[in-house]
């Protein structure tokens, strides 16, 4: 993996996911707003919430795929924006339906074995 040793120790001490003011407005619809979170590695996290809450939007801007109106996001401690095919690759494994990622998927390196 290229790039400064210090950012991959930060990366493997980071949350899983950190959120900071994360806001996602469509024209005058505020489709998130003002969302900030931790989830800690190893913990199990959800969104749970009625439709047109912001759950897909939400995960949509943590996935690269929505810009957020403002606000910021890193994944295993790197910048949603400046990191993204970094982060799908330390990421492991992520499939969500496909018209949420459209089809994204990401899988880790082969093992040699």
């Amino acid at each position: 993996m290229r790039g400064n040793p210090k950012d991959l120790r930060l990366a493997d001490t980071a949350p899983a996911i950190e959120t900071v003011d994360l806001t996602k407005h469509f024209g005058p619809i505020v489709a998130v707003d003002h969302l900030t979170f931790t989830v800690n590695r190893g913990e199990i996290f959800g969104f749970l919430g009625p439709n047109g809450s912001g759950k897909s939007t939400t995960m949509r801007m943590l996935l690269g795929l929505a810009r957020p109106t403002r606000g910021s996001a890193r994944v295993l401690g790197m910048d949603i924006h400046t990191r993204l095919p970094e982060i799908l690759r330390r990421a492991g494994s992520w499939y969500l339906w496909p018209v949420l990622s459209r089809g994204l998927l990401a899988l880790p390196p082969r093992s040699s074995d």
